[in-house]
């Protein structure tokens, strides 16, 4: 999480990061931010489940999924 931080901070303003689904669920709502990155398997609440809610109540975030999993199948099963 630290590397991708730093990988988008000299081109982004990042608000703020999330351990797993619950904190992005709590930040986004806290931060209200532009766009949201997050993993698709993150712990405790994967990054889709977590994407929801913060789609619903601030419709204009855009969101964008990211995977470590090397089957690229995988993110296009997880989204249907």
């Amino acid at each position: 999480m630290e590397a991708f931080r730093k990988f988008l901070e000299p081109h982004f303003d990042v608000v703020g990061t999330a351990k797993d689904g619950v904190a992005l669920l709590e930040g986004a709502q806290t931060l209200r931010p532009d766009v949201v990155v997050t993993d698709l398997a993150m712990p405790v609440l994967n990054g889709l489940d977590a994407s929801r809610k913060p789609k619903q109540t601030l419709p204009e975030v855009k969101l964008i999924f990211l995977t470590m999993n090397e089957d690229p199948d995988f993110a296009i099963q997880t989204m249907r």
